[in-house]
């Protein structure tokens, strides 16, 4: 059966025999489409149909406007301003979302501070640096709550000049503490635009459509998995996960790893859990390991969705779900594609829906055609 190959192919990657996804090895992250198809034989990231975006990066099949915006943005002039040493000094230098680039400069070796005012809560925003591992988090004044920035990610639509596309749903507003490292560069641009509301910078309290799918779904049909000990025996499972459907996940006592099978390259995903702290990443060899926020409860059911976790991937393939170490456990795992809602998350290029069989048939995952390409951008929540 199809799963059975893509589990030998994923397993053989893990161990460092071939490559995963591809036609043929060494043929670099982008080109890795479910099935082998999409190979970039050539090697210089051209992905697939995605073309040209006119500034020497690639945009990806899914139209990613915001990532699109910030290639073009980092060649802007930009307003200078200067981080504070410390949290008071941060009331000073006040930033804001929208479509001005920051250009934001650094004191050596200290961790320093700016100050972010958000102008509505329940927001998903995307967050694109020019160096890595440079903007830490955004803390809110009076509520606390903390929210981290995914240190490293590159944007799919200009790789080499954006290091850092992070996706973060925020549910608090108005003034949030940014703190900058003591290390990396001491020079960054910086934009942070609202998915919900497009460029305006008005985030808004909107019905964000991925939040509420996912709080509709974990009231349905679960489908029982138990994690494995290694990413190995995880990889060679029963069950594979697949987008959309929700996933019962019984811990064991120690490391936990499941296997999910991501259909599309350049694809935004939103990541659900029941409970925090829990899932620590989504990873493979070729792509890399891509952070889930440990704890930020899903604005539409905060107690049932302790996690709402928006990351980008830039490739599609079989990636391992690594869980925190912990005691025997369990918790409701669902990630869904942005740019489908409760689909697949498929852009599949011969318009054939990804059936898996015995993964079961999660409830409303089948409402959204796959290859559907009329979305004006794939993170507008409508």
């Amino acid at each position: 059966m199809q799963i059975d190959l893509i589990r030998a192919v994923a397993l053989a990657t893990l161990l460092g025999v071939g490559s995963l996804g591809c036609g043929e090895s060494g043929t670099g992250a982008s080109g890795h489409a479910a099935g082998g198809e999409h190979s970039d034989e050539s090697g210089d990231g051209d992905h697939g149909d995605g073309g040209d975006n006119g500034d020497g990066g690639l945009v990806g099949p899914d139209g990613d406007e915001f990532a699109q915006d910030a290639c073009h943005g980092l060649h802007a002039e930009g307003v200078v301003v200067q981080a504070a040493l410390d949290a008071a000094g941060a009331a000073d230098v006040v930033v804001t979302p929208g479509d001005t680039t920051w250009v934001v400069h650094l004191p050596e070796g200290v961790t320093s501070f700016a100050t972010l005012m958000l102008p509505a809560p329940h927001s998903d925003w995307a967050v694109f640096v020019d160096h890595p591992d440079v903007v830490v988090s955004f803390t809110n004044h009076e509520t606390n709550d903390r929210f981290d920035i995914v240190p490293e990610n590159p944007n799919a639509s200009c790789p080499d000049d954006m290091a850092v596309d992070a996706r973060v749903h925020i549910h608090t507003e108005g003034h949030h503490l940014i703190e900058f490292s003591a290390d990396g560069a001491r020079e960054i641009r910086f934009q942070m635009v609202s998915e919900t509301a497009g460029h305006d910078g008005d985030g808004g309290e909107t019905a964000d459509a991925i939040a509420h799918g996912a709080c509709d779904a974990i009231t349905g049909e679960h489908i029982m998995l138990a994690a494995s000990s290694t990413p190995q025996e995880a990889l060679a499972g029963d069950v594979m996960m697949v987008g959309s459907n929700v996933y019962h996940v019984m811990l064991p006592d120690g490391p936990a790893y499941a296997a999910v099978h991501l259909t599309t390259d350049h694809t935004d995903w939103a990541v659900f859990l029941s409970e925090p702290n829990l899932a620590l990443s989504v990873s493979n060899d070729e792509v890399g390991s891509f952070a889930v926020t440990p704890h930020n409860p899903n604005a539409a059911c905060p107690e049932a969705l302790q996690v709402d976790s928006r990351i980008h991937i830039h490739a599609g393939g079989i990636f391992v779900v690594e869980f925190a170490p912990t005691g025997a456990g369990e918790v409701l795992f669902n990630m869904v594609s942005e740019a489908e809602g409760h689909g697949d998350g498929g852009h599949d290029e011969e318009g054939e829906d990804d059936d898996h069989e015995g993964d079961g048939d999660g409830e409303g995952d089948d409402d959204h055609a796959v290859g559907d390409d009329e979305h004006e951008g794939d993170d507008d929540h409508a």
